[in-house]
């Protein structure tokens, strides 16, 4: 570019010059779009995941179970005896 408060130099007559300015087409919704879509894709997910965990299965055995945990009692050490407490004298009559 050049300078505006320049002169600018002499050209021929036969010399034009056009200047074409072309704005940027607006596309608009495109985020709405995306949203719907994503909003479809976790409906259908969901859908899945709900009709596929009630599919029948296989028929479960036999449910009754018998089951016997032996736990041994849990033992508490014997503790060393507290030591006596020093007695204190008591205070002299007031009198």
């Amino acid at each position: 570019m050049t300078d505006p408060n320049m002169i600018p130099p002499e050209r021929p007559a036969e010399v034009h010059q056009t200047t074409v300015n072309v704005a940027a087409e607006r596309s608009s919704g495109g985020g709405a779009g995306l949203i719907i879509g994503a909003l479809v894709v976790i409906a259908l997910i969901i859908a899945a995941v709900l009709f596929l965990n009630n599919a029948p299965t296989q028929e479960a055995g036999d449910t009754n179970l018998d089951v016997n945990i032996d736990v041994p009692a849990p033992s508490v050490p014997d503790l060393p005896e507290a030591p006596k407490m020093p007695e204190l004298p008591s205070p002299a009559p007031a009198g």
